[in-house]
């Protein structure tokens, strides 16, 4: 893995304008201890409970947040996208180890620091240390919100909100291919399987979605069905 010396090893990237803004300001003493990672499709990007020695700043892709709980069932409760961080609540808290998994949704990139090294960054930044913060309060609101609505749901309404998100992040020319597996979709929301298939069965029989070989998808027309099926009741888009 490249050390982070300079621009060289992230300058073909396309970066949101506060990576970039964010990377030029970084001391050379925090950039030489940064490496450039490069975590593949549904690898392991921080196990819960293991101990939380790095932080992690996202360049690109997607990464997903697992809950796992002893029946089993596993609940995917957010998502991070680029200039999002993991492993930085762990540090500022002092909490010796990582709180949940992460999983990279699809090939990411992100830089990974040293959790002391990274605490060093914000003390020598002050201007860096009010913005990550100011991030970090964003995220917990966020996510403290769509979790009291989402936990609220019943299944058929989770995978609703589910198809509502993906379309509105992933559709190509107005319709969503889905390509999660029946297991991933229950992970994201909190359910068995079994009550996956059951309610894609009655959604795709009531004309809301269509199955194409087992595959979920979903038009303009139907995504408009759906997000008419939930505007009657107060739920935050996770």
């Amino acid at each position: 893995m490249p050390v982070l010396n300079d621009h060289t090893a992230y300058g073909n990237l396309s970066l949101p304008d506060q990576i970039n803004q964010l990377l030029s300001t970084m001391p050379e003493s925090v950039r030489n201890a940064c490496t450039l990672v490069t975590l593949r499709k549904n690898s392991v990007v921080v196990k819960a409970k293991d101990p939380s020695a790095n932080v992690y700043l996202i360049l690109s892709g997607r990464m997903g947040a697992l809950a796992e709980f002893p029946t089993g069932i596993n609940y995917s409760f957010t998502e991070f996208t680029p200039f999002d961080m993991i492993g930085e609540l762990e540090a500022i808290t002092g909490d010796l180890q990582y709180a949940v998994t992460v999983k990279a949704i699809t090939n990411c990139k992100a830089l990974c620091m040293p959790k002391e090294v990274f605490l060093d960054w914000l003390r020598q930044c002050s201007d860096t240390s009010f913005a990550i913060c100011r991030l970090v309060t964003q995220k917990l609101f966020k996510q403290l919100k769509a979790d009291r609505s989402f936990l609220f749901l019943d299944s058929i309404d989770r995978l609703i909100v589910h198809l509502i998100t993906a379309y509105e992040k992933r559709s190509v020319n107005s319709v969503l291919h889905l390509t999660s597996t029946r297991q991933q979709i229950a992970d994201e929301i909190g359910f068995c399987t079994k009550t996956v298939n059951r309610c894609i069965k009655r959604l795709d029989q009531s004309g809301y979605i269509t199955l194409a070989h087992s595959k979920i998808m979903v038009n303009q027309n139907q995504y408009d069905q759906l997000v008419s099926l939930m505007s009657t009741k107060e739920v935050d888009r996770r």
